[in-house]
């Protein structure tokens, strides 16, 4: 066989079409029922089995059976003149030895299918890379998508009774995972958010909002420690304010319980000495990685690097740092179009990779407006969803948002995150401690009160 030969046949798969028609004509109605629901026309290529699919699909909505007798009849009420294809019926026929294989042709159609999608897009990146006007990023990002498309498994309409199934097997492990004490998505190292949320969860978008200098850095490098330190999940996080560096001597001293100011001065005493070493120890071998985009760096970028490290490191939690630094790839009028591509671009590379994605966010300057009463000594209101900066969409494409909350000027005000949205579960505060100098939340400390220490 030729090299042209072979390279077309790979876009053609008559042996698995033959076949999967050849199970429609032996099977019975709830086995037809099963490929009508799992196989798309467009799977198949050649234009008299293609036909023929089309025909058994007809009278299985008049939940008739396929059979070769069935086709024969209803073919000429649909195509009138055309030579009714027996020939090829008969030949689908003798190929198919069993009609319940048929979900091993699906698969192979499914691949074929794949195969022309790559080489299409393949001449499409070929004719966009030689076009000087369009940017190399841009055209890298469409590969990464079309790789990443290409590798996950494709969605398929089901029926009721296999939508319960896997939810009884969900259920089941549910339940395995309680007995064991373990959370359904990554845990966070927050005790009260992890009951609240169950783990940051796959295939969802949390965002974490809080104005400047409150925590949301710290916050969501205190999700990556805890995830890849204590849990050996792998991490990404991406940065697009701090430097590397910058971020590292916060992750040292939040592992090593050694002063920020003490890293950033190099004033170390003994014992810290030892802590510090010991931390870059646990740091070196644990599955955290760093992506620095700063400098106006695009969401097709970001996009493309994060699915990047989903095929080559495997990562499964996912932090950006933070979303209204990241530039849209087109150009928009206004900043809350340009947020909007932004937050989608990040929710949808979430669901097509199944990573947990936590992106942070700012919240406008009315957040620290005080609550009514008495000038400056009023304490600062909450933020609330209304508050995030720049566009609502951000609201729309998260999966749940938490909205970091703590007074600056008052200390003795304890810090909460506000789960503010949650899609499938309760709402409500969490409250915090912070431990500024090791760049740390903890679970706040249960409040002693007199009476609680009397005999």
């Amino acid at each position: 066989m030729s090299a042209t030969n072979a390279a077309s046949l790979a876009f053609y798969n008559e042996t698995d079409e033959l076949g999967l028609l050849g199970c429609c004509l032996k099977g019975n109605l709830a086995i037809v029922s099963d490929i009508a629901a799992a196989v798309p026309l467009d799977l198949l290529t050649n234009t008299e089995i293609h036909d023929s699919y089309e025909i058994a699909l007809t009278l299985l909505a008049d939940n008739v059976r396929p059979s070769k007798e069935a086709m024969q009849r209803a073919w000429p009420l649909r195509y009138r003149d055309r030579p009714i294809p027996v020939s090829m019926w008969d030949t689908a026929l003798n190929t198919t030895p069993n009609a319940i294989n048929w979900d091993f042709y699906r698969q192979g159609l499914a691949d074929t299918q794949r195969r022309r999608t790559i080489r299409d897009t393949a001449l499409k990146i070929a004719e966009d890379v030689s076009d000087t006007t369009k940017p190399v990023t841009q055209t890298m990002a469409k590969m990464e998508a079309v790789i990443s498309e290409n590798t996950r498994t494709r969605s398929v309409t089901a029926t009721s009774r296999d939508v319960l199934k896997r939810h009884a097997e969900q259920m089941e492990q549910a339940c395995e995972r309680r007995r064991k004490g373990l959370l359904s998505g990554i845990p966070t190292g927050i005790q009260r958010l992890d009951k609240l949320t169950d783990g940051l969860q796959f295939g969802e978008m949390a965002i974490i909002a809080a104005r400047p200098s409150i925590g949301k850095t710290a916050l969501g490098l205190n999700f990556a420690r805890e995830a890849a330190l204590s849990a050996g999940i792998p991490v990404l996080f991406v940065t697009a304010e701090m430097s590397n560096e910058a971020l590292m001597r916060r992750l040292i001293a939040d592992v090593g319980t050694i002063p920020l100011g003490a890293l950033k001065s190099g004033n170390l005493s003994g014992s810290e000495r030892k802590r510090y070493a010991l931390a870059q120890d646990t740091i070196a071998n644990a599955p955290i990685h760093f992506q620095n985009v700063i400098g106006n760096a695009s969401v097709s970028e970001v996009v493309a690097s994060i699915r990047a490290a989903v095929r080559k490191h495997k990562v499964k939690l996912v932090v950006v740092d933070y979303l209204q630094k990241l530039r849209a790839d087109g150009k928009h009028e206004k900043k809350t179009y340009e947020v909007a591509e932004v937050s989608g671009a990040l929710k949808a590379c979430a669901v097509s990779t199944g990573v947990a994605m936590v992106a942070l966010a700012q919240v406008n300057r009315n957040s620290e407006d005080r609550r009514p009463g008495t000038g400056d000594a009023a304490p600062l209101r909450c933020p609330a969803l209304c508050d995030l900066a720049e566009s609502g969409q951000i609201e729309r494409d998260a999966d749940l948002v938490g909205l970091l909350h703590r007074d600056r000027s008052d200390p003795k005000v304890k810090p909460r995150l506000i789960i503010a949205k949650q899609r499938d579960g309760e709402c409500g505060p969490v409250p915090l401690d912070f431990k500024g100098e090791f760049q740390r939340f903890t679970d706040a400390a249960p409040d002693i009160h007199a009476e609680d220490t009397e005999p």
